[in-house]
């Protein structure tokens, strides 16, 4: 049997997320948002995508040409 159990840390959200959205919204400061990314599991795991796979998005230096 397999037994998942989620919570939610209203803390860590209160103090850490929640700034950095109203940072981003009221200001446009994208900086303390990307950091909160750096550290998810999604943002490591984009570390090993081939060149090849990721989106191309102009200025960011990836190109299929």
């Amino acid at each position: 049997m397999i037994t998942r159990l989620h919570g939610f840390d209203w803390d860590t959200y209160s103090r850490r997320i929640m700034p950095a959205f109203q940072l981003w919204l009221t200001q446009g400061e994208e900086n303390a948002l990307y950091q909160l990314y750096a550290e998810t599991r999604c943002a490591r795991e984009e570390q090993f995508i081939p060149p090849a796979m990721l989106p191309c998005v102009p200025g960011h230096g990836h190109s299929l040409l």
